[in-house]
């Protein structure tokens, strides 16, 4: 139990983030805890441990089957793995449940986008930004990178202008 309030009461105050030894220990004492198996599963992830992070996020969608949230950790660790078809399947079952989640948006458009489907990437990043259109993420870094790609690849023409945002980026590309 004083694992789990230290692990509740330190995240709240933003100081633990990483500190995986309290969460394993939160995890030891109550193993059906879906945000500290995630969170385990998340730094086992930033540190390279695809294994153990699956391991964390299947034991939540053992106690919970739809956690995006193990969903979503599954699918990045795929992405990491480069293994797209595996990563669009769990982004995939993310926006069936979620349709409004950005973060599963993201990932789903970077898969489509591996898959060298432009196209429907450019509009799933588009229903992503229109969620979040000041997150840095889709903004500038995704649409920077969508855009220039495309524009390299010469399939950008193909595209409507109209459909894609945002358009004083494509412009400023067009432009260039």
């Amino acid at each position: 139990v004083v694992a789990m309030l230290a692990a509740v009461c330190l995240l709240g105050s933003g100081q633990l983030e990483n500190d995986q030894s309290i969460w394993l220990a939160a995890v030891q004492q109550q193993p059906r805890w879906i945000a500290a198996l995630n969170h385990v599963g998340g730094i086992e992830r930033r540190n390279g441990n695809h294994n153990g992070a699956i391991g964390y996020y299947t034991q939540a969608l053992i106690v919970e089957p739809d956690d995006s949230d193990a969903l979503l950790g599954i699918a990045e660790v795929y992405a990491q793995q480069g293994d797209v078809e595996k990563a669009m399947m769990q982004y995939q079952r993310v926006v069936a449940r979620q349709p409004d989640n950005a973060a599963a948006l993201i990932g789903l458009g970077k898969a489509l986008n591996a898959q060298g489907r432009s196209g429907p990437a450019l509009v799933v990043f588009q229903k992503a930004h229109a969620l979040r259109p000041n997150e840095v993420g889709v903004t500038d870094r995704c649409w920077s990178f969508q855009t220039a790609w495309l524009l390299h690849t010469r399939t950008l023409a193909a595209l409507d202008p109209a459909d894609i945002q945002p358009k004083a980026e494509l412009a400023r590309a067009q432009l260039a």
